[in-house]
């Protein structure tokens, strides 16, 4: 991230404003690599890599049914009750 920043020709502070991260949060992360992350991403959105995620990131594996046949869930349909019942 920090030659990613260097790069850019950004300061820290900078980068800080630019992705509403605190600066020592920023420090933090450049000098142990330990961050949330909330911040990781905010920081990959300022600096342009958060498009790029889906490279590195696998997607989710299906968890129902109809996501491994690739289908949409059917909706199901609300009816009235019959008149001059109450629920």
């Amino acid at each position: 991230m920090r030659n990613r920043r260097l790069g850019l020709n950004l300061s820290q502070e900078d980068l800080a404003k630019a992705s509403g991260v605190p600066l020592s949060t920023l420090k933090k992360f450049e000098r142990t690599g330990q961050i949330s992350l909330a911040s990781f991403l905010a920081i990959c959105d300022a600096i342009a890599v958060g498009h790029r995620l889906n490279d590195v990131i696998p997607p989710a594996p299906p968890s129902t049914l109809d996501e491994v046949e690739g289908r949409t869930p059917r909706k199901v349909r609300k009816r009235a009750s019959p008149r001059g019942r109450q629920p």
